[in-house]
Parts: structure tokens; sequence; C-alpha cells
């Protein structure tokens, strides 16, 4: 693994060889026969899966939506095995053809919580043998979605697990920007080692379908709210509040009539 590694050479963006590792060691212990990822910007994890799975009978199929672009060039060149596949599409609906026999899936595209709902589909198939996904770092709303839908999961930032092969993370760190450090991101504070890679097994069951329920109420409210929250009904209702709370007599007299007038309007 180390020597591939040195050979691809990592690029800033990518994941780490570290949650790569993790990746592998699970697809190797459940004996999948097909990788699927989805999101292969400039194929660094993509060789790495290439090369590490070469003489093995795993098909390997990489997912981006856009074709014919400068990052697939550079995917192109890294990629020199013909163990992978090139696809392209949204991979909600690209992935599914592929899924058969003994499969895995790799997300580091959608993101957050559209990647960890995206994933608890997948785990509804019985040919799905686990589900990774990248940037699930601990100060993220998408690691606790994670940590309450799956009933079996894995992260790469468990303070053992970095203990043990941070090692091979030494020479990407200056690579991934002037700003990343291990806990920073960017000047960011992301609360774990680096951006982090969950890994969830289908086992049964596979997934909390009450915890999975909520999860999706809560992001259907947050999005009403959302939209109601942008309309511009919404925020004459706020001028006309703002008027009543600070403007003059006058100004609030008014504000209030208008107001209350348009309270079947305007919640």
């Amino acid at each position: 693994m180390e020597k591939i590694v040195d050979r691809v050479g990592y690029e800033g963006g990518g994941m780490f060889p570290s949650e790569l590792l993790l990746f592998i060691y699970f697809c190797d212990k459940r004996k999948v026969d097909t990788i699927i990822e989805s999101g292969r910007y400039r194929g660094y994890s993509t060789a790495i899966l290439s090369e590490y799975f070469v003489d093995k009978d795993i098909d390997i199929y990489s997912i981006e939506r856009n074709k014919n672009t400068e990052v697939e060039e550079i995917a192109r060149k890294k990629v020199d095995n013909n163990n992978v596949e090139f696809k392209y599409g949204d991979s909600t609906e690209v992935m599914k053809r592929y899924v058969g026999g003994r499969t895995t899936a790799l997300i580091d595209g959608p993101k957050g919580d559209k990647a960890v709902l995206f994933a608890a589909k997948l785990m509804k198939h019985n040919d799905i043998s686990l589900v990774a996904i990248h940037d699930l770092y601990r100060n993220r709303f998408a690691r606790n979605m994670s940590e309450l839908i799956f009933n079996h999961k894995y992260y790469s930032d468990n303070e053992k697990y970095v203990g043990e092969f941070k090692y091979m993370d030494e020479k990407c760190w200056h690579r991934a920007g002037d700003n990343t450090e291990p806990f920073q991101w960017d000047r960011k504070d992301i609360g774990s080692y680096a951006r982090t890679l969950g890994v969830f097994l289908n086992n049964d069951p596979p997934v909390n379908k009450q915890a999975e329920e909520n999860i999706y109420e809560y992001l259907d409210n947050k999005q009403t709210e959302y939209k109601y929250n942008n309309t511009p009904l919404y925020n004459i209702r706020n001028q006309l509040q703002t008027q009543i709370n600070e403007g003059g007599p006058v100004q609030s007299t008014i504000a209030g009539g208008i107001l209350k007038i348009g309270r079947k309007i305007l919640p």
C-alpha cells in the first residue's frame, strides 16, 4: 500500500492514504467483487484503488457528473490499468446500474446530509456489502446524522487508528493547503484528525429506521422554513415589525395596522 501511495503521488483535495487504507481493509475483509466510486475529481483515490486491486477479480466503476473536463484528463493519466471504467452523470441514478454481487460504494460526492441519506438508501440493496462516505469530520451535521442512522460504523478519525496509521499521511499535509494541519482544515477547526472517512457495514439491521425517519422529517421542516423565510412576504413582515419596534409613533401605528390587516397572508 505504501509503495502504491508513493507511486501515485498525493494531490490536495484527495482522500488521505490512511482513509483509503480503512476502506481497502473492509473491501478485503468483506471480499467485495465490485467497487463503485461516486465523485472522482482528479482521480487520486481511483488510482490507488486501481493499483491495489489490479491483480484481483474486482470491477471498479468511477462516476463523475461531467464528461470531457480538464480534471477528467488528469484522472485518466493517473489510472493506467484496465480494471476501472469511467462513468458519468448523477451518481444517485447511475450507481444502481452497477450494483450486483458483493458491492461496495465509496461516496465522495454528493456531500453532507445528501451523502448520508444516499448511503442509507443504498443499504436497502442486499448486494451492497458496505458504504463509505468522505468528509465526515466531527464538527459537521452529517457526522451526527451518520452516527444516528448507521448501526455498524467505523471512522478513520478514531484515536487508536490515527495513532497507528497517521504516518502514511505525513507527505500529504503540505499539499493539502497552507492553512491545513491535523484538526484544522483551511483554518477551520474540524474536530477530527483529518476530513475523515466513515465506513458503514450492511449487517442486519444496517440502519436505525426511526432515526432515519426523524432526520428526514427534520430536514423537510428546515427546507420548508428556509423557503418561507426567503419569500418576499416574509421579508415584508420583518420590515413592518422593525417599523413597529423602532419607528416613531406614526410609523409604528401605520405599520401595526398594515400587519394586522395582513395577518392571514403574513402569519
